[in-house]
């Protein structure tokens, strides 16, 4: 099994009823570690913010060059998500901050 569709098994399974056959392209399916897309850290005191930080800014330039970012993105907010990094936008993110992320985004 390709880690395409390891990723592709594994958010189905995550997120049944939903179409997922669109994460198959996304360039996260070559960077198959959770603590990349759901970074160790953040509310954590044991963890620094500033490796929280370094790991989700690794993980949002994957996502700047990645073909279905906007189609993650869009699903990641019609779910309200509120955990990770999804199309380039950290959902951990307090709103207003995320705002701002959508805007540097689109």
């Amino acid at each position: 099994m390709s880690g395409h569709q390891d990723l592709a098994t594994l958010l189905a399974f995550r997120l049944p009823n939903r179409d997922t056959s669109w994460m198959e392209e996304g360039l996260c399916a070559y960077y198959f570690d959770p603590d990349l897309w759901f970074p160790v850290g953040h509310g954590d005191s044991t963890s620094p913010r500033s490796q929280y930080r370094r790991t989700a800014d690794k993980a949002m330039e994957i996502c700047a060059e990645c073909p279905v970012r906007d189609r993650c993105y869009k699903d990641a907010k019609d779910r309200e998500e509120i955990n990770g990094i999804w199309g380039g936008v950290d959902f951990y993110v307090p709103w207003r901050k995320r705002k701002q992320q959508e805007k540097e985004v689109a």
